[in-house]
C-alpha cells in the first residue's frame, strides 16, 4: 500500500469520527418525570402534560325524603357502586318510613338498590376488588364473597357501634385498613382483624397509600375543630400535623380543615377547606395550594382523586369542583348552580368522575356522573 493510499483512509476514517462525534453531542431529548414531556423533540427542557377541564355531568335522584348516598368505587362507567341510606316508594307508592335500602349499582344503563345485611342501617364507605370481593363498612365491616353478606363485629377489640364510620383503604384483599371514631384503625391482613394505636382521639375520615403499602396516611377532623394528618412509619403511626384549623391564633388555621388524603408517587396530598396540602414524604416539606390564590375561595372542599400530576380534582362540599390539568385549576359549578346538593362521597378514575350526597334538606340522594369529552 503506497503511501498517498494510506493517507487516503485515513482522512476517509477521521471524517467518519468527526461526524459520529457530532452525531454524538446534539442535544438529546430531556428525560421528564411522569406527567411532562420534552417542550420539543431536541429540547432539554419539560413541559406539563394538560388533560381536558371538560366534564359534561349527568344527575341522577335515588330514594325519597332521607336519602343519602356516602361513598362511591367505579369500576368502569358502566359498573358504580354506592353507599349510604336510601328510603324506597314501595309498589304502592307508600313512603315506608324508614330507610330499605342501603346500596345501589349502576349498570350502565340504570341503578339497582342493594340491601346490604341490615339494610336499615347507614353505610359510609366501600372498598370494590370484584364483583365476588367487597368490603363496606357502618359500624362494622361487612363482605360480600359473592353469595352472602358477613358481619364482622369487632366489640372485642373494643370497637362500638359506629366505631368504624371512616374510609376503607386496601392494598389488596389481604392487606385492608379501617378507620372511624376516637382515632380507631383497623387492619386486616386476610384472616385476622388487628387494632392500631393511633394515640389520638380525633375522628380518623380518610386513609390512602402508595400502591405498594411502604407509605400510608390519614386525615381527620372532629367538631371542636381539631384536625390531624398521620403518616405510617415502621408499623406505628405518627402524627405528622396536628392542629386547630378554627381558631386564628394557631399558624396552620390557613389551611382549613382536613378532610380526606390521595397519594400519589412521593407526596400525599391532603384536602383541607381552604385547599390542597402536599406532603412530601421524601424530604418531609408540606406545601400549601390554596387561600392566597383566588380560584379556591369559598369552596370548602371535602375530597381530592387523581389519575397523574396533570389530573387532579378537588371537590367542594356543594358539588362543586376544580381540576388541574397540569398547567392550570379551573372551577365548575354547573351542578351547584341547578340544585342545593351537598357532597359526602367523590371517586375520579379516568374519564369518569362521581359525586354523591344529597340534595334539598335531605329531599333525596344525588349521585353525579362527569364523562370527560
Amino acid at each position: 500500500m503506497n503511501i498517498i493510499t494510506k493517507y487516503f483512509i485515513l482522512g476517509f476514517l477521521l471524517i467518519i469520527i468527526a461526524w459520529t462525534c457530532k452525531d454524538s453531542t446534539q442535544p438529546q431529548p430531556a428525560d421528564c418525570d411522569l406527567g411532562y414531556h420534552p417542550c420539543d423533540y431536541e429540547d432539554t427542557f419539560c413541559c406539563p402534560d394538560t388533560t381536558s377541564h371538560n366534564f359534561v355531568w349527568e344527575i341522577d335522584t335515588l330514594g325519597i325524603y332521607g336519602s343519602i348516598i356516602n361513598d362511591v368505587a367505579i369500576v368502569d362507567e358502566n359498573d358504580i357502586w354506592v353507599v349510604g341510606a336510601l328510603s324506597v316508594e314501595d309498589s304502592t307508592m307508600q313512603y315506608p318510613g324508614e330507610k330499605n335500602y342501603n346500596g345501589a349499582h349502576w349498570n350502565g344503563n340504570s341503578w339497582n338498590f342493594l340491601k346490604i345485611w341490615n339494610p336499615h342501617a347507614e353505610l359510609k364507605s366501600i372498598e370494590y376488588f370484584s364483583e365476588n370481593d367487597i368490603w363496606v363498612l357502618g359500624s362494622y365491616p361487612i363482605h360480600w364473597d359473592g353469595t352472602e353478606w358477613t358481619l364482622y363485629h369487632l366489640t372485642d377489640m373494643g370497637v362500638t357501634p359506629g366505631g368504624l364510620s371512616g374510609k376503607i383503604w386496601a392494598i389488596s384483599p389481604e392487606n385492608i385498613y379501617f378507620v372511624g371514631g376516637n382515632g380507631r384503625i383497623v387492619h386486616y391482613d386476610g384472616i385476622d382483624f388487628l387494632k392500631m394505636e393511633s394515640n389520638t382521639i380525633v375522628t380518623l375520615k380518610d386513609i390512602h397509600g402508595t400502591p405498594d403499602g411502604e407509605h400510608v396516611f390519614i386525615a381527620g377532623y372532629d367538631n371542636i375543630g381539631d384536625s390531624i394528618a398521620l403518616e405510617l412509619i415502621n408499623g406505628h403511626w405518627v402524627t405528622i400535623y396536628s392542629g386547630d384549623s378554627y381558631y386564628i391564633e394557631d399558624p396552620n388555621s390557613i389551611w382549613g380543615r382536613i378532610s380526606s388524603v390521595h397519594t400519589y408517587l412521593d407526596t400525599a396530598y391532603f384536602t383541607t377547606t381552604n385547599g390542597l396540602l402536599k406532603y412530601n414524604y421524601i424530604d418531609y416539606t408540606f406545601q400549601f395550594d390554596g387561600q392566597d390564590q383566588s380560584m379556591f375561595y369559598d369552596y370548602h372542599f371535602i375530597g381530592t382523586e387523581m389519575n397523574n400530576y396533570n389530573d387532579i380534582l378537588l371537590f367542594s362540599r356543594t358539588f362543586s369542583t376544580l381540576h388541574f390539568n397540569g398547567s392550570n385549576w379551573l372551577s365548575d359549578e354547573s351542578i351547584s348552580d341547578v340544585q342545593s346538593t351537598w357532597t359526602r362521597g367523590c371517586d375520579f378514575k379516568d374519564n369518569l368522575a362521581v359525586i354523591t350526597g344529597y340534595c334539598c334538606g335531605f329531599g333525596h340522594a344525588i349521585v353525579a356522573r362527569g364523562s370527560r369529552q
